[in-house]
């Protein structure tokens, strides 16, 4: 078996072919990381065609190339970070790769499931909504520095906008307020729009992976 280490970085990544059985060096070569160059590694690891790939940090800097060649058919694994330095110095010390495999530094990787497609809404999700509470409380503030009597904290954004637009200034601060508020109504309801589209993703995406969670 041959155990072809990646050395991931963000612009490129450097591979190096060892064998196993003795952790001989069998030689290395660094590319871009670019579609192209990916075409490239794999021509140059064909040479092995007993090959397993062992991808430094392989949800991170590695996740592309990792993803690309699992799509491609690889068998590939991700080297922990205590193995980290093994794997960059794959033919020293005579035990590298061999112990890198043997004590299961490493996990196989997969390629990407519902878990993964869930995880990018989801992410995105809970931004918009910390988003959505800072701008409902700025507003908030604004329509209590208006309003005589304030307004109450559960509030209507459409009925905030409706007095907003019928309000009368008698200060140029207040105009400002309530210029100032009108637009961050707006951001309130293209924000609304946007978690109710992405919360139909996710809801979406949950009954095509038929979890019962």
């Amino acid at each position: 078996m041959i155990v072809i280490g990646i050395d991931p970085h963000t612009s490129t990544h450097t591979a190096t072919a060892v064998d196993s059985a003795t952790n001989r060096d069998l030689g290395s070569v660094r590319i871009r990381a670019s579609f192209d160059d990916y075409a490239q590694l794999m021509t140059w690891s064909k040479q092995w065609p007993d090959r397993i790939w062992a991808v430094e940090n392989a949800s991170g800097l590695g996740h592309h190339l990792t993803q690309w060649l699992i799509g491609r058919g690889e068998a590939v694994v991700d080297i922990q970070s205590t193995a980290t330095t093994r794997v960059r110095e794959l033919s020293r010390g005579g035990r590298g790769v061999r112990r890198v495999l043997s004590q299961g530094d490493f996990r196989p990787v997969a390629p990407e499931s519902h878990t993964d497609v869930l995880r990018i809404p989801g992410g995105g999700r809970i931004d918009l909504v910390k988003q959505n509470g800072r701008l409902a409380t700025q507003l908030h503030a604004l329509l209590r520095a208006l309003f005589p009597g304030g307004m109450e904290r559960e509030f209507d954004t459409e009925e905030a906008a409706r007095q907003l637009k019928a309000f009368g200034p008698d200060t140029a601060a207040d105009a400002m307020r309530r210029n100032i508020a009108l637009e961050i109504a707006g951001d309130l309801r293209r924000l609304r729009f946007q978690i109710d589209e992405i919360t139909t993703r996710i809801k979406t995406e949950l009954t095509a992976c038929g979890t019962q969670l």
